[in-house]
């Protein structure tokens, strides 16, 4: 059985996390949509595979 060996990231924290979205927009091609049932946004790794990301919404 394979073991996992560690889980990492990168989390910024910003004073203004709207002009961090759109950096990251710009930059590494994000999109993302606010809805009543959440937040989602999309990406695509380095093998082109997409990946969806959600946050369920205030209060759920």
């Amino acid at each position: 059985m394979k073991r996992v060996n560690g889980i990492g990231g990168v989390f910024f924290k910003s004073s203004d996390p709207e002009k961090l979205y759109k950096w990251h927009e710009r930059h590494l091609d994000i999109k993302r949509a606010d809805l009543e049932y959440g937040k989602f946004a999309w990406i695509r790794d380095p093998d082109g595979n997409r990946i969806e990301l959600w946050e369920p919404p205030v209060g759920a």
